[in-house]
């Protein structure tokens, strides 16, 4: 019994200090993904405006919009303009896997 417990520990050992050795790739799909929305012409009049857009990946690492949700036409616009058929890099994306991001658009603080 007192052996199974200190292979246990060993092992949970080995495990964690090759978890820390070798921690996962952060994947920088979202950060790319912001860059592409972070200049937008679209005024807000003190209020968020949110969409949720579902896409893949292409093989040729091109964004491929599938759906928009969102009450308002001109961010639906916006997204498709800024994101569909737009390249990206993202070494660690799975290509033709559903994507799910909640993009929010503030309004813009004058003075600050």
């Amino acid at each position: 019994m007192r052996r199974l417990s200190i292979a246990s520990i060993l092992a949970a050992t080995l495990v964690s200090a090759a978890a820390i050795a070798n921690p996962p790739k952060v994947d920088n799909l979202s950060k790319e993904i912001h860059e592409l929305l972070s200049y937008n012409s679209i005024y807000t009049k003190n209020t968020d405006l949110t969409a949720k857009v579902w896409f893949t990946l292409t093989e040729e690492h091109e964004i491929n919009v599938l759906y928009i949700q969102s009450n308002h036409m001109d961010v639906k616009r916006f997204l498709i303009r800024s994101l569909d058929q737009k390249k990206v890099s993202a070494p660690n994306a799975e290509i033709g896997k559903e994507y799910t991001v909640n993009v929010r658009i503030t309004p813009k603080q004058s003075g600050v």
